[in-house]
């Protein structure tokens, strides 16, 4: 098998499979991938091996807790495969982390290109994962309040719109995204303000989306964008 880059204890027992777990986030208007260099020289990602009785998303939470200090901000279950030298199943998540937050120690926060895969050299199971776990992320968007998560507590409009544009590939028009935006109710301001380059300090914001009596759950995306 590959040398990965494992997170936490391995048991004699044999294993049911493998958590992979693509941990993703924003930095300077990237989105990023959590990784280390093993002795291979291949990038790789976190790794546990997976028992029976075990709960394979309670699981992932508990090793980007571990190492992170604290829960990811959202859990998504990306798919589960046969790893490269089919000797296991690998059950991929992809671990939601808000904008900013440090790596943890040993490992760094590599940039994923238009794709979604990470760049530079990674290995062999780590970069099909990867391409799973963004291909989900942007999927879910329209089911799940992804790219509120991946932001900071409070956040800007114009940060919101930017990863929006990021996870989309695409530009969005910033007046219609606005007024989608209020339309949604799913922000609320904060007397806070934050400077953006040269202009007027912008307010900031946070994710509160008004939940009205007998309102039915729509699409966080098709709200923004339609």
């Amino acid at each position: 098998m590959p040398d990965r880059a494992s997170f936490g204890p391995r048991t004699g027992r044999a294993p049911v499979a493998e958590l992979h777990l693509v941990c993703c986030s924003v930095h300077s208007g990237q989105l990023v991938i959590l990784m280390r260099e093993p002795n291979a020289g291949r990038a790789a990602i976190p790794t546990q091996i997976l028992e029976a009785g075990e709960d394979p998303e309670v699981h992932a939470a508990r090793v980007a807790r571990d190492l992170f200090g604290r829960a990811p901000a959202g859990v998504v279950q990306a798919g589960t495969f046969a790893t490269q030298d089919a000797t296991a199943l690998a059950v991929t998540f992809t671990i939601v982390i808000p904008a900013g937050r440090d790596a943890p120690a040993g490992w760094e926060w590599r940039r994923a290109n238009r794709s979604g895969a990470a760049t530079g050299s990674v290995d062999g199971d780590a970069t099909g994962a990867i391409e799973r776990a963004v291909r989900a992320l942007r999927e879910r968007m329209d089911l799940e309040p992804i790219a509120f998560q991946l932001l900071a507590h409070t956040f800007t409009l114009s940060e919101l719109q930017k990863l929006y544009e990021l996870l989309l590939g695409r530009k969005v028009h910033k007046a219609s995204f606005r007024r989608s935006l209020a339309a949604a109710e799913l922000v609320q301001p904060v007397d806070e303000w934050r400077t953006e380059g040269r202009g007027r300090p912008a307010q900031l914001f946070r994710y509160a989306p008004r939940k009205a009596k007998g309102r039915q759950e729509r699409s966080v995306r098709f709200e923004l964008l339609r």
